[in-house]
């Protein structure tokens, strides 16, 4: 008789749990823990309600006190109109849930403040980001002039730019597309992408000087990311050499001295690299870079070496002493 009756018992228990769950679901009621159990007088309330289209007051009352005011809403209008009117429910439901939606995305992409007028713009720019879309350049203008431009979206960006240069690369064979894909790697801080995709270039089949020292560069590149200052320092000496009036060699040849120590020698890479055509805010911004990634000891060396050269131009290393950076 035993084994008989369990099973249906226990069939009885999945069909009321079953049942639970669909209420729970269809007046859109919140988990609230332990007043929302099988046998918590929530349940019974709800059955109740999808069973008779009213309540009792003890059962109202019920409802305010756990602070389910949109389903004590709803009930009212029910015994009033003598019809449901989910909207009442369905609105905190969905509003809630785009809360939810929004607040997860930016924080997923390290988005803070967002100021009013923006926010539906802005929700709705990173959900299609966020389903795979890539970036339009009208909106990498509107995320970037209204300061929404953070770091995990522009490495994002970069990474999805990498994939579509690689994929055309893949397509059409344009070595210049490697190039691309390869800085877009570096700057979605993909070192060994970026390195993989520009060796794929067969630098014995293109005679063009410009475009063997743009791939020895992206390749010195990537291998200063990935700590391999040496070689690093020997691809950017090749890049030169194959096209000596080109900026890009110059500026990694003085980032790489710096970090190998030698600060003199870097300023006078620097400062070929400004004569070829580089802004003298990307040095800046390098040097920036470098100084932030280096030791307590190493920063307190350059701090030293950037103040004697101009104290009013790098006048921010003593701020980032002050902050701690």
């Amino acid at each position: 008789m035993t084994s008989t009756k369990e099973p249906l018992t226990s069939s009885s228990e999945s069909a009321r749990v079953k049942r639970h769950e669909l209420l729970m679901a269809k007046y859109y009621v919140p988990d609230l823990g332990g007043n929302s159990t099988i046998d918590s007088p929530l349940a019974f309330i709800l059955d109740r309600l999808d069973t008779s289209n009213a309540l009792s007051v003890e059962d109202k009352q019920y409802l305010r006190d756990k602070g389910l005011f949109d389903l004590h809403q709803f009930v009212k209008y029910l015994e009033e109109h003598g019809k449901p009117n989910f909207s009442i429910l369905r609105t905190k439901f969905e509003r809630e849930r785009k809360r939810v939606i929004r607040d997860n995305l930016r924080a997923k992409y390290g988005i803070d403040w967002v100021e009013r007028g923006h926010m539906g713009k802005l929700i709705h720019l990173i959900e299609q980001i966020d389903k795979g879309g890539r970036f339009a350049s009208a909106d990498v203008i509107w995320l970037t002039n209204h300061d929404y431009f953070s770091l995990e979206l522009k490495r994002e960006f970069h990474r999805r730019e990498a994939i579509a240069c690689s994929q055309n690369f893949a397509s059409n064979g344009d070595p210049w597309e490697a190039v691309n894909a390869s800085s877009h790697y570096r700057k979605a801080v993909m070192p060994n992408d970026a390195l993989t995709i520009a060796t794929r270039v067969d630098l014995g089949r293109h005679l063009e000087k410009h475009l063997q020292s743009a791939i020895c560069t992206t390749i010195g590149g990537a291998k200063r990311d990935l700590g391999r200052l040496e070689e690093a320092l020997t691809c950017a000496q090749d890049a030169h050499s194959k096209d000596p009036r080109s900026f890009h060699p110059c500026t990694l040849l003085g980032a790489l001295h710096y970090e190998l120590g030698d600060f003199s020698l870097g300023d006078e890479w620097f400062q070929k690299a400004v004569e070829r055509g580089a802004k003298s805010e990307g040095v800046d911004s390098e040097l920036r870079s470098i100084f932030r990634r280096a030791d307590k000891v190493k920063q307190e060396e350059l701090r030293r070496h950037l103040l004697k050269i101009d104290p009013v131009r790098y006048g921010w290393v003593n701020r980032s002493k002050k902050s701690g950076h």
